[in-house]
Order: structure tokens, then C-alpha cells, then sequence
């Protein structure tokens, strides 16, 4: 209960941009979870195309890249959700929404003789959202 209230607290300290943010990642993790249950993944990958053509905003210069990224990271982990793929998909429909253009990379290993894979975000410049060092152990698979 009391980490519910400090977690309360600083929700309530933010800014009213940072808040939106907040709320739209919310949302949007909410919704790409439920139709990444009853959607097919090819369906999925065209309703995301669909979607992040569309810009709400234009690059807005109060809140940066990496910080809606912070925050879209951070309501993740308060999720149930665990997976980085739903994250990914998630992000890149925020982001785009805010006017960034991304890519989700998803790539595979062999770790313990077990196939593994990761997706991350990656920007139109090549930039990778998320620890390099891990990225890197992956060879990329698919990218959209």
C-alpha cells in the first residue's frame, strides 16, 4: 500500500505533459496486450503500420525522446506483462503518435542450447533504445 502511494505521489509531481504521457501508455499497453491475445501476428503488424502513420504531434521539443521513453519503460514494469515485444509494439505507436519514427527489431540467440529472443526499439537513425550490450548478443530476425 505504501508503494502505491509513493508511486501516487510521483505520478502527481509530473508535469501535465508527463502525465499524458503516463496515461497514453497506459492505454496503449493496455490495448496492444489485448489484441496481441486475440489478433493474429500477422494482423497485428498491419494494424501497427496503419497506426503509426498517423502523428498526432509534430516532435514536441518540452519532452524528449528518451524521456517519453523513460516513462513508457516505467508504466511497462507496473504492468503484468512481461513481454518485450508488447513493449516494443507499444512504443512504437507512442512514439509515432509523438511524432518519432521507429523500427522494432527482433532478433534470436542460442543461450543453454535454448533459441531466445528479444525485440527493441530503433530509431530512424539507426539508434537503439534500449542496452546495447544485450542487443547486441542477438542477430536480428525481423524488423518492423
Amino acid at each position: 500500500m505504501k508503494s502505491l502511494i509513493n508511486k501516487l505521489i510521483v505520478f502527481l509531481k509530473l508535469k501535465n505533459q508527463e502525465k499524458f504521457i503516463v496515461f497514453l501508455s497506459f492505454l496503449i499497453l493496455f490495448f496492444t496486450s489485448f489484441f496481441f491475445k486475440i489478433l493474429s501476428f500477422k494482423q497485428i503488424v498491419k494494424f501497427l503500420n496503419f497506426l503509426t502513420k498517423k502523428r498526432l504531434f509534430n516532435k514536441n521539443q518540452k519532452i524528449s525522446l528518451h524521456k517519453i521513453y523513460i516513462i513508457h519503460s516505467k508504466c511497462f514494469g507496473l504492468t503484468y506483462n512481461t513481454s518485450c515485444l508488447v513493449k516494443c509494439i507499444s512504443g512504437k505507436i507512442i512514439l509515432s503518435l509523438m511524432g518519432y519514427k521507429t523500427s522494432i527489431l527482433n532478433g534470436i540467440k542460442f543461450e543453454k542450447d535454448k533459441l531466445k529472443g528479444h525485440a527493441w526499439l530503433s530509431l530512424e537513425n539507426g539508434e537503439i533504445l534500449e542496452n546495447k550490450d544485450i542487443v547486441s548478443q542477438y542477430k536480428i530476425s525481423f524488423i518492423i
